[in-house]
């Protein structure tokens, strides 16, 4: 067994969360404010107290799907009893007891199941919560009930392969079990002799969970997911922090991350749903309403953004009809609607939302962010209703810490990352209100399903120990723009020797994507294709087809999105559909496809046209010497984006045909160097001299020259601007 580094604890508080006094102000809170926390919980609690727990529960009801049950006694006892804390009603105190009385004696052989996380979490709340009508033998009932199922837990814990969850430090099933036993032995300080133990196992393991995520705040399982595992952590940590324990919220990742949350939020009121989450960004039972994890955030850390957001997703979880949180869905005929999210967020928002700290609407806020471990960047146009959002993944499955600790030989933590998937230089849009371009969602990990580059109609490797990353990140008012690596995520079979995709977001109009690949020359004799994939969700857009482009087409009847395919010239394309068992359609993909004869070099260059400006702008390719490109716009407001290609320190030219003013981006140049521009007027046709020709600038093309030079402009992250 692991040695548990012991912290000296002390009793926690009467009501764990919260003493007498803190109760009382409760109270009066509850009378004398707008009450709208208060009056929603009492309602619903009033409305469900026929509810009554299951009888004649046995051990391979522990071992089956038993969470649905144990998250939704959690949520009905944590409303009833608060409710009669507040109110001192006896029947709602008689209700919980009845509750209670059941699960005391319940089988205890299910510590192995993360359910029982929840289920322990009820019985600590029960013992505290109901101190003053319990009789002696209910309370002992509980108190013996409540130290098993914690021991047992414990032992999953600390011993190799009892529980599946062992040391599955990144997966949302490991927090759920660890930090309900740790809340467990957090209610019995002072009875139980192991129970400070306990308790500091639980934090020792939740605070090395904590360290897999670095420090920027992200989750590797997708916003709905981080939802679901939180709720019982930000529990434990309350209670453990009272009792005299180290306070898990001084972790930068904790402090860092209401971003995460914040920038996965759609101009809709969805959310971004990389790796296993959903467009609700809310999972499951006690993961399928949000507000409160929110509200928690807002109030420990005084931080008004998540004050806003909070209130924004309050009005989603009080809806009354089925908001469209999924529950279990590990086949599409368990993929359905769950109806009672409300009843997850009453009693917590009664207890966290602090009035005090004052809703902030993000305005104010840089509009992208790089969440660094992750390999995240979340770009928007803005905050307002009809911004776009672009996202952009490239990092190792589970994110660049889990990468580090598994090539060092910790190979264990791969267990935990079955809800991350393979997604390196994947990217995802949300324009005119609508999610065009989707990730895959729940269940889908491979790249098969990503907005990738396939090889040979293969993806990426699938695991922590491949590396990828993001090169280079710019982030400003007017242009975002990224490079990722995928190379090190292909079979080595493939000879890919590079693969960088670059992302760039000219904002609020244009989006680039260019992928630039190198394979190598020795594979050339074998068969070898490229796909440049696109996935659409068909139930929300419709997709048509143009000379060179798609148009990305929204059921709504919205604009459309166009995409303009520049490189390569020649292309096949590629229709696919995926459809559930029963054949409601899933996913639709388009791969624009590059086979045959394909050099060592190739790339792929498309431009995203995303307001009705875009739209009406003409948009041509460029193709230069160890540069690929886009030129966007005609003579009065032109600009050029080309991506270098070639070797660090290699000259690039290009042309813009006919000669007009413009302004110049050219992206993936060295970095730590500085570059000199030229710009030349030719004439278009050779076969007269310049003095025999017009000199509309109709009749010359322009052409550019980058070459390194001392004496030159700087080009931060390799993105060097020139140009009117």
């Amino acid at each position: 067994m692991a040695e548990t580094r012991m912290t000296e604890l002390t009793n926690v508080p009467t009501f764990l969360y919260f003493d007498e006094e803190e109760l009382q102000t409760l109270r009066e809170r509850s009378r004398t404010s707008p009450g709208r926390h208060f009056d929603a919980l009492r309602a619903w609690v009033d409305a469900n107290l026929w509810r009554r727990p299951l009888r004649g529960i046995n051990e391979p009801f522990l071992h089956a799907s038993s969470e649905v049950y144990f998250e939704e006694t959690f949520s009905h006892l944590s409303n009833v009893m608060l409710t009669y804390l507040i109110t001192g009603e006896v029947r709602y105190a008689e209700v919980a007891r009845s509750w209670l009385s059941e699960l005391a004696h319940y089988p205890t052989g299910g510590g192995s199941q993360y359910s029982v996380g929840p289920y322990i979490a009820t019985l600590a709340q029960g013992y505290h919560w109901l101190g003053d009508v319990l009789t002696l033998d209910e309370r002992g009932a509980i108190r013996v009930q409540l130290t098993t199922l914690v021991r047992e837990a414990y032992d999953c814990s600390v011993t190799p392969d009892r529980a599946w969850w062992y040391r599955a430090h990144l997966h949302h099933d490991f927090w759920i079990p660890v930090a309900g036993f740790g809340l467990g032995a957090l209610a019995l300080l002072g009875e139980e002799p192991d129970a400070a133990r306990w308790a500091a196992r639980a934090a020792e393991e939740l605070q090395h969970a904590l360290d897999l995520l670095g420090a920027d705040g992200a989750w590797h399982e997708g916003a709905a997911d981080w939802v679901y595992g939180l709720v019982l952590f930000l529990l434990f940590s309350d209670v453990y922090r009272r009792a005299g324990g180290a306070s898990l919220y001084d972790h930068p990742w904790l402090q860092n991350t209401w971003r995460y949350r914040l920038y996965c939020w759609l101009p809709d009121d969805t959310y971004v749903y990389l790796n296993d989450s959903f467009r609700s960004g809310r999972y499951n039972i006690m993961g399928s309403a949000s507000s409160h994890v929110l509200r928690k955030l807002a109030g420990e850390y005084r931080n008004g953004y998540m004050q806003w957001l909070a209130a924004r997703d309050e009005r989603f979880d009080y809806a009354t009809e089925r908001p469209g949180v999924y529950r279990s869905p590990y086949d599409w005929t368990t993929n359905l609607p769950y109806p009672t999210s409300t009843m997850h967020c009453l009693a917590w928002n009664l207890l966290w939302h602090d009035p005090s700290v004052a809703a902030t609407p993000p305005d104010d806020l840089p509009t992208a962010h790089h969440f660094a471990n992750q390999g995240i960047v979340i770009a928007r146009s803005g905050w307002t209703a009809d911004s776009s959002v672009v996202t952009f993944s490239c990092a190792p499955v589970g994110g660049h810490e889990a990468h580090r600790r598994v090539v060092a030989g910790d190979k264990r933590i791969a267990r935990g990352l079955s809800h991350a998937h393979a997604q390196a230089t994947s990217f995802t849009l949300y324009a005119r209100g609508q999610y065009v371009v989707v990730p895959p969602g729940y269940g889908k990990t491979a790249s098969r399903f990503q907005n990738v580059v396939a090889v040979n109609g293969s993806g990426q490797l699938w695991g922590p120990e491949y590396d990828a990353e993001i090169r280079a990140v710019e982030l400003s008012d007017d242009v975002d723009y990224v490079v990722g690596d995928a190379t090190g995520t292909y079979p080595r079979e493939f000879g890919i020797r590079r693969h960088q995709r670059h992302l760039l977001f000219l904002k609020p109009h244009f989006l680039l994507v260019a992928d630039l690949l190198d394979a190598d020359p020795a594979l050339g004799n074998r068969v070898r294709h490229y796909t440049w994939q696109l996935h659409t969700n068909p139930q929300e857009v419709t997709t048509s087809a143009f000379p060179n482009g798609l148009s990305l087409q929204a059921r709504s009847d919205t604009a459309p999105v166009d995409v303009h395919l520049l490189v390569p010239e020649l292309h096949g394309r590629l229709l696919s559909s995926f459809a559930a068992a029963d054949g409601t359609p899933v996913l639709d993909e388009i791969g624009f496809v590059m086979n045959f004869t394909i050099p060592a070099s190739a790339a792929f260059v498309a431009v995203f046209a995303l307001t009705e400006l875009a739209l009406r702008t003409p948009i041509e390719r460029i193709v230069g010497d160890h540069c690929v490109g886009a030129l966007m716009g005609g003579a009065a407001d032109a600009r050029a984006v080309v991506f270098a290609r070639g070797a660090q320190g290699t000259a690039l030219s290009y042309r813009v045909d006919p000669a007009r003013s413009a302004r110049h981006l050219v992206a993936g140049l060295p970095s730590g160097v500085r570059y000199r521009t030229e710009t030349a007027l030719r004439p278009r046709d050779t076969r007269w001299p310049e003095r025999a020709l017009r000199t509309g600038e109709e009749n010359f093309v322009d052409e550019i020259v980058v070459t390194a030079a001392e004496d030159g402009a700087d080009a931060p992250n390799g993105l060097l601007r020139f140009g009117a």
